[in-house]
């Protein structure tokens, strides 16, 4: 949400009321969504050494951070290729 704010308020000097919205709504379900994929990730980690009483093992969680990653990414590039 800041990241939104700093970006229409700072690199506008009169920002776009739709881009502004869309920022606001779009761009924050984008975060909140990735950061949701990455902590499954997480979750499963953690279970995982709940239940075996092991030191988590990172690899297990990677999949999850690839995912959360390249939604980003393709959410990035299309934004930029239809700007």
């Amino acid at each position: 949400m800041l990241e939104n704010l700093l970006f229409i308020h700072v690199n506008f000097d009169k920002p776009d009321p739709v881009a502004a919205r869309f920022r606001l709504i779009v761009c924050t379900a984008l975060h909140t969504g990735c950061a949701a994929i990455a902590g499954l990730g997480v979750r499963r980690v953690w279970l995982g050494c709940r239940t075996t009483l092991q030191r988590p093992e990172p690899a297990q969680a990677s999949a999850y951070l690839v995912v959360a990653m390249v939604i980003h990414g393709l959410y990035n590039a299309l934004v930029i290729l239809f700007s």
